[in-house]
């Protein structure tokens, strides 16, 4: 699942024949890094998100929030997929999960067009 610095989130389905690897850095526009927000959702950022200057991304910092990943922003598009098998190789996410996501990336962007939202 993607949420881009609009807010815009969608599920998406990548061929991982080759790794997930590419495919999220194409995503992300760029290095990734993960933040853990739950054993089983993993949250991929740009590693140089605020060294190339993007946008905040005001809905997945207050999704990750939501997980208590409360210490900082989150900027650029951000990937959402499940946690890692115990090979480490990143997992989809569950149909409830992508639910629960798109879910709270909706209530997020009306509170944030609501002008509601923290500064950062």
């Amino acid at each position: 699942m993607t949420i881009d610095v609009e807010g815009n989130a969608q599920a998406v389905e990548w061929d991982t024949t080759n790794g997930t690897l590419k495919p999220l850095q194409r995503a992300v526009g760029g290095f990734v890094d993960v933040v853990s927000l739950h054993p089983t959702v993993d949250m991929w950022v740009n590693d140089n998100g605020i060294a190339e200057g993007l946008p905040v991304n005001i809905v997945a910092t207050a999704i990750a929030g939501a997980f208590g990943a409360t210490h900082q922003p989150y900027f650029g598009p951000v990937v959402f997929t499940g946690g890692a098998d115990s090979e480490g190789e990143t997992l989809s996410l569950e149909d409830r999960q992508v639910t629960l996501l798109l879910s709270l990336a909706s209530t997020t962007a009306v509170i944030r067009d609501l002008g509601w939202s923290a500064e950062f």
